[in-house]
């Protein structure tokens, strides 16, 4: 089982987030002096929190991501912290001499708090780079959104690209951060479905000719007459009873074969070798790629099976 971390491993990590971020993950105790605190840069502060929740005594937890500037300790997270989880931080630092002041600081509202949550320190205007990066972020992350509301795997690169990116802005590289941005929107482009190509209209067919205008008819009492002075001629060269041949049939060309599916039947090929012990995320790749080869998207469905092979 986890345990929590001393104060001297604590320092540690405090005076690594000199040189930049590290992430923290935090459960109230009973008493200000009960908190748990967990620091490290290689974990995610969602499971260093899950991992206080299960050393602490409360269910009150809190995580994000901390700065060392001077003698501050900034802790900074994406919405506000549980009521007197400020004042709680303040007496857990003094009580175990970590020598840092506790600030607080949310990327929604972009101001600091200090000490008990009464009173804002200071406010932080926004500058036209941090305009410039707010509107360019959110088009990313509409962009990972559609990517995802349409189960289309969304590139690693992409998103840690666009993680490094958002710590940097944090930091104050909002510019240089925004400029990079556009390498996460090329990625993000790639791996979008590519829109099908539409189907060619088929040639017009010839107009049919005209119909021939009728004969007029001969008169009945005409007929007969024609009848009367022309007698049938015997064929003295045709054999007697013998039966009119008929015309042979045509023959029919064979249809050809419709072009075989190279990619649907390495997708169906898959699907058999991995019956029986495939995971939901293989049979979903599986499932997306024989859609996108049906389709024609066979670069699409290629990939997929790629995707389908590393997660075995």
């Amino acid at each position: 089982m986890a345990s929590a971390q001393k104060p001297a491993e604590l320092k540690k990590w405090l005076n690594a987030a000199r040189g930049g971020a590290v992430n923290f993950g935090l459960c109230l105790g009973r008493r200000p002096e009960d908190l748990i605190l967990l620091l490290d840069k290689s974990k995610s502060a969602r499971a260093l929190a899950t991992q206080a929740k299960a050393i602490g005594e409360t269910t009150k937890t809190f995580f994000g991501d901390l700065e060392v500037d001077g003698n501050r300790a900034r802790f900074r997270a994406d919405s506000d912290p549980p009521g007197g989880t400020i004042p709680a931080l303040r007496k857990f630092f003094e009580a175990n001499k970590l020598g840092f002041k506790v600030e607080f600081t949310t990327d929604i509202a972009d101001d600091v708090r200090d000490g008990v949550d009464t009173g804002r320190v200071r406010d932080m205007d926004l500058t036209p780079e941090l305009k410039a990066w707010r509107k360019a972020d959110a088009a990313v992350e509409a962009k990972v959104r559609g990517l995802m509301d349409a189960k289309v795997p969304v590139p690693p690169k992409a998103l840690a690209l666009w993680k490094e990116l958002r710590k940097r802005a944090a930091r104050g590289e909002e510019r240089q951060s925004t400029g990079r941005l556009a390498q996460v929107m090329k990625l993000l482009d790639e791996a979008a479905p590519k829109p099908e190509a539409p189907e060619e209209k088929a040639a017009p067919e010839p107009k049919a000719a005209p119909p021939e205008a009728p004969k007029k008819e001969e008169k009945p009492e005409a007929k007969k007459e024609a009848k009367r002075d022309v007698a049938p001629q015997p064929n003295k060269d045709a054999p007697m009873n013998e039966a009119p041949k008929e015309p042979a049939p045509k023959e029919r060309a064979p249809k050809k074969a419709p072009p075989k599916n190279k990619t649907l039947a390495l997708v169906r090929q898959m699907a058999s070798r991995l019956k029986g012990k495939m995971t939901p995320l293989q049979e979903k790749y599986l499932k997306a790629a024989a859609t996108h080869a049906r389709r024609g998207a066979d670069d699409k469905a290629a990939a997929l099976l790629r995707a389908v092979q590393k997660a075995a």
